[in-house]
């Protein structure tokens, strides 16, 4: 079913995996909802666009997904799952380094064998998996479940990358806002690229404002 809350898991991680937040928006509470909208979620991650958003989606589609724990009490339920999905740093020499211009300029051609490349090495068993796990609450809602993200209760973090003065390098982050919670780690993903011709030799530290937040 649809709306079953192991089916909303993973309808959700998929549309992750894919950055398409549109998507996976649809799947959480309307109790979070109403702390961020659909447009600043959106913005704040992210996502792929054109036929970049495709190849995603395909990759996305061969997630395989297992329940390790669950528990449920009236409304509420709280599942524990495993996933295994592609890596998609096994998948970049295909896909151009996930190069967005360079995949959405393709022609319809190309689209189309560079799909089917993904397909035949899924059914070869030659793509690399990445192996995780996560645990979800959701609320029932109507005749179906969403994932209840907690916004209201966590601490909207911004991201910004600031760089020396001519740099020749380029940064970007997968996201520029996260809602963190007390206590538990969180991950910022970024792309780094060398615009110059010589070999560069970086250092990066982290700046917390405020200070009193750093620890």
């Amino acid at each position: 079913r649809t709306n079953a809350p192991l089916a909303v898991i993973q309808s959700y991680l998929r549309a992750i995996y894919a950055r398409d937040y549109r998507a996976a928006y649809g799947f959480i509470s309307a109790v979070d909802q109403r702390v961020r909208d659909q447009t600043s979620y959106v913005q704040a991650q992210g996502e792929f666009t054109g036929f970049t958003a495709q190849v995603a989606g395909t990759l996305a589609d061969f997630m395989d997904l297992n329940v390790i724990e669950q528990t449920s009490h009236g409304d509420r339920a709280k599942i524990k799952v495993g996933y295994s999905v592609p890596a998609p740093g096994d998948v970049s020499p295909l896909v151009f380094n996930w190069d967005s211009e360079k995949l959405n300029s393709l022609s319809l051609a190309e689209q189309k064998r560079l799909l089917n490349a993904l397909v035949a090495q899924k059914r070869s068993g030659n793509l690399i998996a990445i192996q995780g796990h996560e645990t979800f609450e959701l609320i029932r809602e109507g005749n179906g479940w969403r994932i209840f993200q907690d916004w209201a209760a966590g601490t909207k973090v911004k991201l910004q990358a600031v760089l020396a003065e001519r740099s020749d390098v380029d940064i970007r982050l997968s996201q520029n806002e996260i809602f963190a919670k007390a206590e538990e780690p969180f991950q910022v993903n970024l792309k780094l690229k060398n615009l110059g011709r010589q070999r560069i030799v970086l250092t990066m530290r982290h700046l917390v404002e405020p200070a009193r937040a750093a620890n």
